[in-house]
Order: C-alpha cells, then sequence, then structure tokens
C-alpha cells in the first residue's frame, strides 16, 4: 500500500513516457481556437459518433495533465505544476468557447472542475513564492467562464434532435438512438412529417429554455424542476408507446398510418432527446465555484507570502489582488472564511445550500445529493487525504 506522499510507479512511469504527447497538448491550449476533425464511425454520420471518441481522449489528457501538476509539486517544480493546471484551464475553455453541442459543455465543466481541484492542493499543501503567486493569479483573474451551457443548449442542442429526426427519416430504427458505437441505417426511409416532429421538439426547447436563463436565486431550480416533472409525465404517459415493434408496423401502412407514425415518433423523440439541465446548470455552478475558490486560495498565499500573516477578512485582498471577492453561487450569504494563525479554512455551501462546516463527501459514497455534504473548500493547511 502506498504511503502518503508517494507516487504509484506505473502512473509516474506512464506520465514520463507519455511526456511528448502531454507538452503537444500543452501547448495546443494556447491557441485561439478549438477544432476536431468530424469523423464519423456510422454511416450515415451523426453526431453522437463524432463526437465522443474524440472528447473521451480530450478528457484523459486533461486528466492527465493535473496529475503530472501534483507529481510536479512533489518534486519541487511549483512553476511546471501551475503550467499544467493552467494549461488544464485552457483546455476546458477552448472546449466551452462557441461549444458546438451540450456534450462539449460538459465536457469543459468536468474539466475546469477538475483544473480548479488541482489548483486548491497546489495552493494548500505547498507555500507559494510571492512571485509565482502573483504570476499565477494574473493568468487566473484574465479567465473569463469556461462554459455558457444556455446558450450552447438554446442554439445548437436542438441540432441534435434535428439529428436524429433526419436519420429516422432515412430508416434508423428507435433502438439505435441508445447506441454510441454507430452503425448504418437498417431500413427503408420512413414516411415522417419531419417539420411536425421539429416543431414538437422545438416547443419543448422553447420552453425548457425560459427557467434556464434565470440565476439560480430568480428561481431557476424550481422552474427547472417543474419542467423536468412534466417531462416526466409526458414521457411516462406516452414515449412508453414509440417501440421499435409499434413503429414497424406503422411503417408498413405507408402514408395511410403517416399521421400516426409521425405522433408516435415525436413523442419518443420528446421523451429521451430532451435532456434534463438541472443537473448540468449546477455542474457549471460547482466548476466556476471551484474556480473561484482557486483563485482566492492563490490570492491567499500571494497575501501571506508578501504580509506574513493570513488576512482578517477577505476584502484585504482588494483592490492589490483582487478586483473583488466572488460570491457564493449558491447562497445569499458570502463565502465562508475562518482564518486562524495558522492558516485558513474557506469555503462555500455548495448544491446542497446546508453548511457542511466545509466538508464534502464524493459522490459515489452511497448517499442522495441532498444528504450527502458538498461543500467546495480550500484548508490551509490541508488537511491529509
Amino acid at each position: 500500500m502506498l504511503q502518503a506522499g508517494q507516487v504509484h510507479p506505473d502512473l509516474e512511469a506512464w506520465l514520463a513516457s507519455n511526456a511528448g504527447p502531454l507538452e503537444l497538448v500543452s501547448k495546443a491550449t494556447a491557441r485561439d481556437k478549438f477544432y476536431l476533425p468530424l469523423v464519423s464511425t456510422s454511416t450515415p454520420p451523426r453526431m453522437i459518433d463524432v463526437l465522443i471518441p474524440s472528447l473521451q481522449a480530450i478528457r484523459s489528457a486533461a486528466v492527465a495533465l493535473s496529475a503530472r501538476a501534483i507529481l510536479k509539486m512533489m518534486r519541487d517544480d511549483p512553476a511546471g505544476a501551475w503550467d499544467d493546471v493552467l494549461a488544464v484551464h485552457r483546455l476546458a475553455r477552448l472546449m466551452g468557447k462557441d461549444s458546438p453541442t451540450l456534450i462539449h459543455c460538459l465536457v469543459a465543466v468536468g474539466i475546469e472542475e477538475l483544473a480548479g481541484r488541482a489548483g486548491i492542493v497546489l495552493a494548500t499543501r505547498w507555500p507559494m513564492g510571492a512571485a509565482l503567486a502573483r504570476d499565477v493569479l494574473g493568468k487566473l483573474n484574465v479567465f473569463g467562464p469556461a462554459t455558457n451551457i444556455v446558450e450552447v443548449y438554446d442554439e445548437c442542442e436542438r441540432l441534435c434532435g434535428l439529428d436524429v429526426a433526419v436519420g429516422i427519416s432515412r430508416g434508423n430504427d428507435i433502438s439505435e438512438l441508445y447506441s454510441l458505437s454507430g452503425g448504418q441505417a437498417s431500413g427503408s426511409k420512413v414516411c415522417l412529417n419531419t417539420n411536425q416532429v421539429l416543431r414538437d421538439m422545438n416547443s419543448w426547447y422553447d420552453r425548457m429554455a425560459k427557467p434556464m436563463r434565470l440565476s439560480r436565486f430568480q428561481g431557476r431550480t424550481e422552474g427547472l424542476k417543474a419542467f423536468d416533472d412534466e417531462l416526466r409525465a409526458f414521457a411516462a404517459e406516452r414515449g412508453g408507446r414509440a417501440t421499435p415493434f409499434r413503429i414497424g408496423l406503422l411503417k408498413l401502412g405507408g402514408r395511410l398510418t403517416r399521421q400516426a407514425l409521425t405522433d408516435v415518433i415525436s413523442d419518443c423523440l420528446i421523451s429521451i432527446m430532451i435532456p434534463t439541465f438541472a443537473t448540468a446548470c449546477d455542474y457549471e455552478d460547482r466548476a466556476g465555484m471551484t474556480f473561484d475558490i482557486e483563485t482566492l486560495a492563490v490570492a491567499l498565499a500571494c497575501f501571506h507570502a508578501e504580509q506574513g500573516r493570513w488576512p482578517a477578512e477577505l476584502k484585504e485582498l482588494c483592490p492589490s489582488l483582487l478586483k473583488e471577492i466572488p460570491a457564493d453561487r449558491f447562497s445569499t450569504s458570502p463565502l465562508i472564511y475562518r482564518p486562524s494563525e495558522k492558516g485558513y479554512l474557506l469555503y462555500s455551501v455548495g448544491r446542497n445550500l446546508r453548511d457542511d462546516g466545509g466538508q464534502s463527501e464524493p459522490r459515489g459514497s452511497g448517499k442522495s445529493s441532498d444528504e450527502r455534504k458538498d461543500d467546495i473548500a480550500a484548508e490551509m493547511p490541508a488537511k491529509p487525504s
């Protein structure tokens, strides 16, 4: 069993053998645009088959860079460690900027939170010199938000519905919508009123966009929950009608059963293609809050390196280090900051809106999201993991 401070030899060897590719990824994040070749494993091509393989590889690169950052800090290379963390932040923004799909956005959100957690570890487990802290803080301060899920949803996500509707009209089976491995159109073209299907789906997309554009404190959570409840009830009542067997029978009727087939497929696509966005918005808020806590942790490290003490209040960081103190994205109260002679505890109350004393539990702990402790925290000195 590994002891605290030890690195698994397989991980260290893997990072060393992939140093070249990781450096290439790091350098690529300095570019202004994000581009992936649109190569599909299916015929005709489908959006899902274009996206999944490439995005999985990009997330793996982000995980590797974050792990290497911790290893570099353990090897007394703080500048190199922060270079890797900042590269992961840039990668999240490249993916999140002008994201064509929700999948891009969600991967970018995960990468942003990953970078923020790694940065918090670096800022709280190892002392930062004033020069390095100011340099890192300056780079963090110029970063804008990594993603905008609402805009991606409203402008791009409905294209997935269009893609699937076109696939159905070409002969793809409903069952193939759940496949991530690709495939070919399995039957003849469907006699389908595609315009009606798209109108039906867009009406649901329009209704969901309204609460999504509200802030958490303007009723976004309640609005999305009401929408989700309505969508689940719709799926339970009408989505079950859209079985491949039923659709197969209606196909045989040609134009005689065109309207009935259109209604069934429309109900099915609404049931399985309109996603649940309440959780996606929460993940975006959590990633943004993790970034804010990371930025504050670096600002606190810089203040301590220059002043020889921890500030009594966060407002002492302004305006020399920060223009303003970020708010708690999950509460109407300020972030909780508890300084001591040796360090501090800084945290947001998290999605459950409950003050858990700066503690959090993993999502796989077996507890529901409301029961689980989920504060987003930075603690100095950090407790051993």
